[in-house]
């Protein structure tokens, strides 16, 4: 746009706004200009630190998975050549690091796009027992008690292990918050789907935090208790084999986490 200017050098009344107005919107195009290039280097530099944060993560893991491993055997050899009951801690804090080191390989195979699933034929109510028999002590040292519902047989194609894991990462996470209510574990059959549930009659989840709380390194309100990655974890199992996983009210009181898998056609 060209400011037209009188021949004997005057300038019009219209000109000064004109030329204002140019130069507002200048102004306002090289800020929104230099917000872009400096929110994109911020996007950058985060980008590079949690690149940097999952490398660590990964190395540490690997360099611990060695030594905790032979200390966790090593215990386990001392309990059966000496009192049990007295080296009960010390075998439960050595299955806690192992868990904690194995997780954090986890999280950088599921970083790398590199979660491998054996996909099995797997009787989902055996399963289902299974990994409630497995979480009996660490809910009974939490003061829950733990209900089973499952019909006699549901098929499925899935990862035993890693659907065992899913499981153990729900009822442990139960057995930290549920403050010593009953708990139950659930499987039945909807349509296509098979639903599982772990609920707790703890003092539940506010819908505001049940979408963050499958982020990773996030925890629920008031938590201290782990690294904020088991149900980050459970979520990217889940949905590598199609399903879904949400937080639901429980029917009484507490905290239902559900989860939805595709059953064979």
């Amino acid at each position: 746009l060209e400011l037209a200017f009188p021949p004997h050098g005057g300038i019009r009344p219209g000109d000064l706004g004109v030329a204002l107005a140019l130069a507002s919107g200048a102004a306002q195009a090289f800020e929104r200009a230099s917000l872009f290039r400096a929110g994109r280097r911020a996007r950058s530099e985060a980008r590079r630190a949690v690149r940097a944060r999952d490398e660590f993560l990964s190395i540490a893991a690997h360099e611990l998975r060695s030594p905790v491993a032979a200390l966790h055997l090593r215990l386990r050899a001392l309990r059966r050549s000496v009192d049990p009951v007295a080296l009960e801690p010390a075998v439960r804090q050595g299955e806690r690091i192992t868990a904690l080191v194995e997780r954090l390989l986890d999280v950088s195979r599921i970083a790398a796009g590199q979660l491998d699933l054996h996909l099995a034929d797997v009787d989902l109510a055996a399963l289902v027992r299974d990994a409630g028999a497995r979480a009996q002590d660490e809910l009974q040292d939490a003061g829950c008690s733990l209900s089973i519902e499952a019909p006699p047989a549901l098929r499925a194609s899935v990862d035993p292990f890693r659907l065992e894991q899913v499981l153990t990462n729900l009822l442990g996470n139960a057995a930290r918050h549920a403050g010593g209510a009953p708990v139950a574990l659930l499987l039945g059959r909807e349509g296509a789907l098979a639903r599982l549930e772990v609920r707790d009659g703890g003092r539940g989840i506010p819908p505001a935090d049940r979408d963050r709380l499958f982020e990773r390194f996030e925890r629920g309100e008031g938590s201290r208790a782990g690294l904020g990655l088991g149900l980050w974890i459970v979520r990217s199992i889940v949905a590598a084999h199609g399903g879904t996983v949400r937080v639901e009210d429980a029917p009484a009181s507490g905290a239902a986490f559900v989860i939805e898998l595709p059953l064979p056609s």
